[in-house]
Parts: structure tokens; sequence; C-alpha cells
């Protein structure tokens, strides 16, 4: 479990901090494309600390995330064995999809 408590940390993380990064890159470019516009300047002082806080608040975010994950995966699963979570998951998927 510790092995895939570090996969599943470093995967999420990795996903959540690129996709962060895309999105600042993008604020970027609007920045760039409309900085002419008369009130928008207004809304870009001290932009440095809006990326600073934005990705900040994606780790934190990340790292919550992962935290209740793996608290819900312990409270559904308190046999610890991976195979038959994911035999019922399955299977209460494949219910769900064929009740309509």
């Amino acid at each position: 479990m510790p092995y895939l408590y570090l996969k599943v940390f470093i995967i999420t993380l990795s996903i959540v901090m690129t996709l962060g990064v895309f999105w600042e890159i993008s604020e970027f470019i609007s920045d760039l494309m409309f900085r002419g516009y008369p009130g928008y300047r207004l809304a870009q002082e001290d932009s440095l600390f809006d990326t600073m806080t934005d990705f900040i608040g994606n780790f934190i975010g990340a790292i919550i995330g992962i935290n209740l994950f793996w608290a819900t995966l312990k409270k559904i699963n308190k046999t610890r064995d991976m195979d038959s979570l994911l035999e019922r998951i399955g299977k209460a998927l494949e219910d769900y999809v064929n009740s309509f």
C-alpha cells in the first residue's frame, strides 16, 4: 500500500500542477491579447501574486483530494483487498449502466 499511495500521490499531484500551469499560460496569453482594452489593466495588477496563489491553491487542493480519496477508500475497503474492491466497483458500474 505505501508504494501505491506514493504512486497515486505523484501522479495526481503531477496532473493537477500541469493543468494549473496550462491555466496560467492561458491567463498570460489573454493578458497579452487584451492588455490594450480599457479597464483590463486594472484586473491584472499583482498578477505574479495571483499566479503564485493559484499554484498554492492547486497544491493544497491536490493534497486534500488525495487524502479524501484514501480516507474514502479505507472506509469502503476494510479488508484492504484491492481485487475484490475493483470487482465490486466494476459490478456496481455494470449494474448502473444496465439499469438504463
